[in-house]
């Protein structure tokens, strides 16, 4: 009996002692001006289970979307990508292939934006190995069959280059890994070369003890990119801010209260939340994909993802629940969704007409 109340009061003690290191942690929030909670949208929608409409996608992990095409991630393959014709699944052509020699790539080329100048279909990518920025000329690509690189440009301070995203005005938003105080830097680059910091006022203290992963985001400019939404992958909130003018700034959080970031540094990985996995803009529309599930349900294909729409200040309109986890996803011009799924037995694309919930 009395070992039984030793061994009572040891576990009694080490409770009261886990319970004093967590009262004792100071939470911790990545905060960009006051924040906003939405709590519901003003409309509400879920999509009906169906099968998947496309499956050749062996070795995929993610996808791009852009016109009619899709960009496929590869892992695993001889190729890092593939493009894909949205009305048939079927590959088009094989993109940056793996290797050492002329014409090939140590990694993955990144696709940081796609847009249109006269006339053809382009992809600016950030290529770390030779710390380089170069144009991928997708209309020409599929016409020679091969990949055709235009403006090839060596950036200066390329070093821990997160994004280099190029703005409407000409010049580029550069977003720095800082592994010291604040995750993250973020600067203008100018055409001539000049960085411009872009203060965002979000001070995290003591970042070096924290996984800066957990800080990661996706990047989606809009207003004639003169405003900025930082989707988080792990936390869940949108960060707003303005490249232009350091008064304007605000973070968004569906739901009733921030991400301690503290907390989420001390977790399990398989405990750690999966957020933001997509970002888009279709018109005058932002859309948000979004999971809200632990890493370890995410992995095992157990859950669903949803789509959080909001209008160009920010404002919720709609949120439409998938009924399968999209790990990534892509609206085309007619409000078709092409949802991607590569965690099951199979990489399969889903398709949705959701053109009147986006309205």
């Amino acid at each position: 009996m009395l070992m039984k109340e030793k061994a009572f009061g040891y576990l009694y003690l080490l409770s009261l002692v886990v319970l004093m290191a967590a009262c004792g942690s100071t939470p911790s929030y990545d905060e960009c001006g006051d924040v906003e909670y939405v709590k519901t949208f003003p409309n509400e929608y879920s999509l009906a289970e169906h099968k998947p409409a496309l499956s050749d996608f062996e070795g995929v992990v993610s996808i791009k979307g852009v016109d009619a095409l899709l960009m496929g991630i590869n892992s695993n393959q001889e190729y890092y990508m593939g493009l894909y014709s949205l009305e048939t699944g079927h590959k088009i052509l094989d993109l940056f292939k793996q290797g050492q020699g002329p014409g090939e790539y140590a990694m993955s080329p990144t696709i940081q934006r796609f847009f249109t100048h006269n006339d053809s279909l382009y992809a600016c990518m950030k290529y770390n190995p030779d710390k380089e920025v170069f144009l991928l000329n997708i209309t020409s690509s599929i016409q020679e069959g091969k990949e055709i690189i235009e403006n090839r440009s060596f950036p200066k301070d390329f070093k821990s280059v997160k994004d280099i995203i190029p703005l409407a005005s000409g010049d580029s938003l550069m977003i720095y890994r800082d592994y010291g105080e604040g995750g993250f830097k973020r600067y203008i680059l100018h055409a001539e070369g000049n960085r411009q910091a872009v203060n965002i006022g979000n001070v995290i203290p003591k970042i070096e003890e924290i996984d800066h992963n957990i800080l990661s985001f996706l990047v989606l400019p809009f207003k004639n990119d003169s405003l900025v939404a930082e989707a988080n992958i792990t936390l869940n909130q949108i960060k707003v801010y303005s490249l232009y003018d350091q008064s304007i700034g605000k973070t968004i959080c569906v739901g009733s209260e921030l991400d301690d970031i503290n907390s989420m540094s001390s977790r399990w990985r398989g405990n750690i939340p999966r957020s933001y996995g997509g970002v888009q803009l279709w018109g005058d529309k932002l859309i948000f994909l979004y999971h809200g599930l632990k890493e370890k349900d995410y992995r095992d294909n157990i859950g669903h993802s949803e789509l959080q729409i909001f209008d160009s200040d920010m404002k919720p309109c709609s949120r439409i629940k998938l009924p399968v986890i999209a790990s990534a996803m892509y609206v085309d011009k007619n409000g078709v969704l092409y949802a991607f799924n590569p965690l099951g037995d199979n990489e399969y694309i889903y398709k949705y007409d959701i053109k009147l919930m986006l309205q």
